[in-house]
């Protein structure tokens, strides 16, 4: 077990691959592979029941496809969740 200050000289540092970001959670990109992305509303409030805020979720998916350069493969809209299978660009 390593000890804290060990931790924390791996905050804001790639080290082997690995990303440490400030709450700590490591994280393992490689390059060429997708991922399966989950996310839950606040509270699981059920706000994709309504039409108009799907389709904003929507578009914003497809803005940030093309700002932030990944390919969105799948994706599927619950009424307080989503899923997506997505590969980072470069």
């Amino acid at each position: 077990m390593q000890d804290i200050a060990f931790y924390d000289k791996l905050v804001n540092n790639t080290i082997g691959g690995f990303i440490y970001i400030m709450s700590k959670l490591r994280r393992y990109l490689e390059p060429g592979a997708s991922y399966y992305v989950t996310s839950v509303t606040n509270r699981r409030e059920k706000i994709f029941l309504s039409p108009k805020v799907c389709k904003l979720f929507i578009v914003t998916m497809e803005f940030y496809k093309y700002y932030l350069d990944y390919k969105l493969y799948a994706f599927v809209v619950m009424p307080d969740h989503f899923h997506a299978i997505i590969e980072p660009g470069n």
